[in-house]
């Protein structure tokens, strides 16, 4: 898709070329994303519980976030029901992948449009990294590819206080715990 090469080259902003890199390789290559200050603490093969079968899902995600009395907080309502996107587990051609990068291309075109530049030339701040291409923007990408999947409204509720991982449409949801295992919030454990 020569846009998405195009945007990716015009971008400058590193952050928003980093996820945006983060997503492409994923939807090309597949395999496990995780940042680089990330640290295993258990093999890749024990992520997902053995009851699931593997041609059940094509996407492994966790929960970063699940504190939603702080929904209508000024700065952290919309980070308080988060997934994570510092390890995801994708097979390739992934449709929540490409959505996300979809919504990415969708949201630099209306930046730029909305601050009369090029995307070249946008200015962003860390809020709006998040919701463009971070945290709050992947968790959005994901609700709606599983509202897709599922052809039924799926909300945050569903994913609150959970004990095991949900499947939901192709897309395997883990646990606070699993890739953010003792973190001070959302009543994490060390795994």
């Amino acid at each position: 898709r020569p846009d998405i090469v195009y945007f990716y080259r015009s971008l400058t902003a590193r952050i928003i070329k980093a996820d945006l890199l983060r997503y492409l390789i994923l939807y090309v290559e597949g395999g496990v994303y995780a940042d680089i200050d990330v640290e295993a603490i258990q093999p890749i093969n024990n992520f997902v519980p053995s009851y699931f079968d593997k041609a059940d899902y094509d996407l492994v995600i966790g929960i970063e976030i699940d504190e939603p009395t702080f929904e209508d907080h000024a700065i952290l309502g919309p980070k308080s029901k988060s997934f994570c996107q510092w390890t995801i587990m994708s097979k390739p051609r992934n449709p929540a992948i490409l959505r996300i990068i979809n919504n990415a291309l969708n949201w630099l075109i209306e930046t730029a449009r909305s601050q009369d530049v090029q995307v070249s030339k946008i200015e962003v701040d860390f809020d709006n990294v998040l919701s463009g291409t971070g945290p709050s923007a992947f968790t959005t990408a994901i609700l709606e590819e599983m509202r897709a999947q599922t052809n039924r409204a799926i909300e945050w509720n569903i994913f609150h206080n959970m004990t095991k991982p949900k499947l939901v449409g192709r897309i395997l949801v883990l646990t606070v715990d699993r890739f953010a295992a003792g973190q001070g919030h959302s009543d994490r454990k060390s795994v």
